[in-house]
C-alpha cells in the first residue's frame, strides 16, 4: 500500500535528481517557493534563490561547519552502503533509484552549504566552479594533477 495521493506516481531518482539540479523559484509577496523541474539551473542562479532559505546568524562560521556535518553524512551513506549492501564500488556496482536519491539528498544539502558559504564570503558559485577547474587545468597541464600538496 502506497502514502501517496491516489493517482500520484513516486518519484524516480532521475525525477528527484533533476528537480534538484534544474530547481528554481518564484517567489511572490506571501507565497512560498515553488519549483519548476525544467528549469536549467545556473549556479549563481541556485545561489541567490537558496538564499532566501538561509536563515542564521552566524556568517560563515554556520555554513563551515553545516558544510563538514553534511559531507560527512554523504561519507556515512557511502560507508553503510559498503557495509550493509555489499556495494563495491568497483566500477561494476549498481545502486538502487532509494541509494542513488539518497546519495543526491545529501549532495544537495553539501551545495547549499557551500553556496551559502561562498554567499558569506562574497564569492560566486560560478567564480568558485572557474578558479577550481582553472587550478585542474594548470595541473594537468603541468603533470602534477596526482600528488599532494595545495600549491603543486
Amino acid at each position: 500500500m502506497s502514502d501517496l495521493p491516489e493517482g500520484r506516481k513516486p518519484l524516480t531518482t532521475a525525477d528527484l535528481i533533476k528537480a534538484m539540479l534544474n530547481l528554481t523559484t518564484s517567489i511572490k509577496a506571501g507565497e512560498m517557493p515553488t519549483v519548476d523541474p525544467t528549469h536549467n539551473y545556473t549556479l549563481n542562479e541556485y545561489q541567490a534563490d537558496m538564499s532566501t532559505t538561509a536563515i542564521y546568524k552566524l556568517k560563515v562560521i554556520y555554513p563551515a561547519l553545516g558544510l563538514a556535518n553534511e559531507a560527512g553524512e554523504v561519507g556515512g551513506k557511502i560507508k553503510k552502503l559498503i557495509r550493509d549492501d555489499n556495494v563495491s564500488f568497483d566500477g561494476d556496482f549498481q545502486l538502487t533509484d532509494k541509494q542513488r536519491a539518497d546519495i543526491a539528498a545529501e549532495l544537495g544539502d553539501v551545495l547549499w552549504y557551500v553556496a551559502a558559504l561562498g554567499r558569506d564570503l562574497g564569492i560566486s558559485l560560478n567564480q568558485i566552479a572557474v578558479m577550481n577547474l582553472e587550478k585542474l587545468f594548470s595541473r594537468m597541464e603541468r603533470g602534477t594533477i596526482g600528488g599532494s600538496g595545495d600549491n603543486r
